[in-house]
């Protein structure tokens, strides 16, 4: 059993990442991504930490996803670091730093959508990110299910 009410936890698990992007009127659903990596919970907060190479190069980014019903936080420290803030009708600007530079970026949230279950945990997050000085909006959804290792 992944989830238990009430109680704090933490487990090995398997993490699955699937993002999509509105292109020119239509979703482009970018590869799914599996990753193992460790589950807590504490005082109904949920946390996620797990490893993902972002490129071609194997080097490694650390990620520890925070999450509940009202916000995501996810901390992203390697070949990319950032601090994003997923809250439900805010805007949150953030920096998104990589090997060929940072971006000055703005996260509107849409919705939030935390499904628990016995066996499976599944958020998905609904998004517009704005990259500040290049005037590019792009319409996102990020899903991830946690499932027992």
């Amino acid at each position: 059993m992944l989830f238990r009410n009430g109680e704090d936890m933490t487990e090995n698990v398997l993490i699955y990442l699937q993002s999509a992007q509105l292109v020119e009127e239509e979703w482009e659903i970018l590869p799914e991504i599996i990753v193992a990596g460790r589950y807590s919970q504490k005082d109904g907060v949920h946390r996620l930490e797990y490893d993902e190479a972002l490129d071609d190069t194997g080097e490694l980014t650390h990620n520890i996803l925070k999450f509940s019903r009202e916000y995501a936080h996810l901390h992203k420290n390697g070949q990319v670091q950032a601090e994003m803030l997923f809250v439900p009708e805010e805007e949150n600007m953030f920096v998104y730093r990589t090997p060929y530079g940072d971006l000055v970026m703005v996260a509107s949230t849409r919705d939030i959508t935390l499904e628990e279950q016995p066996d499976l945990i599944r958020l998905k997050i609904e998004y517009r990110m704005d990259v500040q000085d290049q005037g590019y909006q792009i319409l996102c959804s990020m899903e991830i299910k946690v499932h027992a290792a």
